[in-house]
Formats: C-alpha cells, structure tokens, sequence
C-alpha cells in the first residue's frame, strides 16, 4: 500500500478520532409544536455477534433492516456478514457471508426495484488488516435475494473505488458517483467518474464524469429525477463547497450554485418541498461544523439553515414520511466522542426540535424509517475505537 493511500486511510478510520476545533456556530433546539407531541423514545434492541461502523443498512420487504459490509475500528478489520435486524422484537439474524474472500466497508447497500439488494458495490477490501500491503479499492459487487436469502455475483463494475456514493435512479438503475482508487501501480486518483448499472440487464454503462473529483460527499435524488452531488474532499486535502447535478436523461452533469461551506462527511435529505438539507460535517483536520445549509433545485441556491447545537460530522439522517429529516448521532472530534442526540428538522418552522436521546451515542452508523414511520439506528462507533452492534428503534412514528 502506498504512503499516499496510508494517508487516505488515515483520514478515514482516524477522523473521528483527531482532536481539533469545532467550528463555534452551535444553534439550539426549539419546542416541538403542538401537533408533533412528544420527542420520540428509543428503545435498546439486543446485540449483534460483532459490532461495526461504515455498514449500510436498507428496508426490506417485511419491514425488517438489512445491514451489509463495514469495518471495525478497534482492529481495522472489515466484516463481509449480512445480518437481518427486527425492530419488533430487537433480535438480530444472520443472513449469511459474501460470496467470494473480499470484504466491504466505505461501500453502498441498495434495494433494487425487485426486491433484491445490491449488497455491496465497490468499497475497501481487506481480509485482515486494511492497513496493511494490499488494501485497495475493489470492483466486486452482489445480489442479495433477502426472501431466499441467497447471494449471487453481479456484473463487477468497470472503475474499483472506495469511498463514493450510490443512489437509485427513477428508471430502476443504481448510479455511483465520485470516490477514490488505488491504481496497479500504486498511484491513488480521487474519481470524477460515474457509471449506471441496469439491474436488469446486469450490465454498467458510462455515466459522464463530474467537473471536480470527490470523495465523502453526498448524493440524493431531487423530484426532478436528477441527483444532487454537493462537497467531499480532494486528495489535495481541500473540503469541497462545489455542487454539480447528473441528468439521468441525458448522461450528463452541470455544475449549480457551491454551498456556503466546504465540508465533507455530512449527510443530506431531500425535504417535502424539494429542497435538501445538508448538515453538519468535517470542514477541516480534526475539525467539525454545526452548519446547515439549503439547497433550493428551482433557483440553484444555497441559503443558511439553522445550525445544530453542536458540532459534529459522520452522522445519520433520513427522510421522514412527514416531509421533515431526522438527523442522529455523530462524532464530536473536539470531545472526541460519539453523540446519542436525534433531532428532527421542521422544514414549516424552519427549526430543529428534540427527536429524542438514544440509549447509545453513535457515529458512522445507519439510520432508516421502516413502514410504519418508526425510526432504525444500527450499529455505529460509539467512543474512540469502540464499536456497537446494538439497534434502536423508536416508540412510534417519527413526524
């Protein structure tokens, strides 16, 4: 592995474990309104054989979370399970291993059309150690039939990267977008490329290239069908405020308005109104910010949100079936501590209110809304090099 990738790496596994400063733009959290009731109660599920960070997790058909892939911190391992999680009861189930020796964590986990998951579609493979010689970014990818619970190869994807994101495109094809690779000879790009792969046809295509290669951004579907790439990192170490836009349509991208900040580690949720909301995140070495921005698709602007109350990057979010985003967890890198809090962003008020405390703080974990609008958090770090593998699930549906 080169010194180059080393420093990749670093940056990963390690960010959540550098002290540094916090940006000082900490926001509060107002009163819930009348009609929202009670901020939710999390309810400690039991716990995994092992536990992990970087996993992905998807719903399934029955309402059970899937979660694939992922590493481990405390020895830097990566964990090839598939492991079923039941919020009724909070019991866990393994659903067997990858096909093949090839482990994942920094990879992407999809539910197609059909009902089958792509499992895992690139990411940082390692059997042992992924810092030691060897650890690269690979092109393997499976199909995970969750109803027989049977693993297939599907077609490998063309460019092997680490560190990209994935989303599931209107026609039923899964983009990835952006990353970082080792090439054979040892030199490491960070990606600008995209490529599509048609599930039914089990085959990739080009899907043009970005005007500025990235990796740790975000990539969410807008109601136009087209899908929002804002932020990352370059290998250079700078933290990205450029956004651009792909066109499923076309197969092209154009770049829209930069955010306000650099940032890479954050996450974003498209809101009932068609905006996104993007949050928190790494701005720096060690540092993270408690900003929040909007993206508006009709203008292509970038306005201020209200800020979280504390600084944090590698958190969770997901679309609420109100219109609203539940924001979880988080890793705190002044404190150098992982965050229990869940806040619910109220696009009407414009403001953040109190989604509840976990009975766990997490970063690099998942969180999900199952059918009937509880909300899932697995898995995740919960202080420096110590993982969990416990879930969590909400007393009701989350508004």
């Amino acid at each position: 592995m080169t010194a180059r990738l080393a420093l990749l790496l670093a940056a990963t596994f390690t960010a959540a474990g550098c002290g540094g400063d916090a940006r000082p733009d900490a926001g509060s959290v107002d009163a819930a309104p009348a009609d929202a009731g009670p901020a939710p109660l999390w309810r400690l599920g039991g716990a995994a054989p092992f536990g992990h960070l970087q996993r992905e997790a998807v719903v399934i058909a029955a309402g059970s979370v899937l979660v694939a892939g992922g590493a481990a911190s405390a020895g830097h391992s990566n964990e090839y399970s598939v492991l079923d999680f039941d919020p009724e009861d909070g019991t866990w189930r393994d659903m067997g291993r990858f096909l093949g020796s090839l482990t994942a964590g920094n990879h992407t986990v999809l539910r197609l059309r059909d009902g089958r998951v792509h499992v895992t579609i690139g990411g940082l493979s390692q059997a042992a150690d992924p810092w030691a010689p060897g650890a690269v970014a690979f092109r393997a990818a499976w199909l995970f039939d969750p109803v027989t619970s049977t693993f297939e190869y599907g077609a490998a994807m063309p460019t092997a990267r680490m560190f990209h994101r994935g989303v599931l495109l209107g026609d039923g094809r899964v983009l990835l977008v952006g990353g970082a690779s080792e090439m054979p000879e040892g030199t490491v790009v960070a990606l600008g490329s995209a490529e599509a792969y048609d599930p039914v046809m089990d085959t990739w295509a080009p899907a043009g290239s970005m005007a500025e290669a990235r990796w740790s951004h975000t990539a969410t579907v807008l109601e136009s069908g087209e899908v929002l790439v804002p932020g990352g990192t370059n290998l250079a170490g700078d933290f990205l405020s450029s956004a651009e836009l792909f066109d499923p349509a076309a197969g092209s991208w154009r770049e829209t308005g930069s955010m306000r900040d650099g940032r890479a580690w954050h996450v974003a949720v498209r809101l009932g109104s068609g905006r996104v909301l993007v949050t928190g995140g790494q701005v720096g070495a060690g540092a993270a910010t408690a900003s929040t921005e909007l993206y508006d698709p009709t203008t292509g602007v970038w306005s201020a949100g209200p800020p979280l109350p504390r600084a944090a990057m590698d958190l969770a979010a997901a679309a609420l079936p109100s219109g609203n985003a539940l924001v979880t967890g988080g890793w705190d890198p002044v404190a150098l501590e992982a965050l229990s809090t869940a806040l619910i962003y109220d696009e009407a008020a414009g403001a953040w209110r109190d989604g509840g405390t976990m009975n766990e703080p997490r970063a690099g974990h998942s969180v999900v809304i199952v059918p009937d609008g509880r909300a899932v958090v697995v898995m995740g770090q919960t202080r420096r090099f110590v993982d969990t593998g416990t879930g969590e699930v909400t007393d009701g549906p989350v508004l």
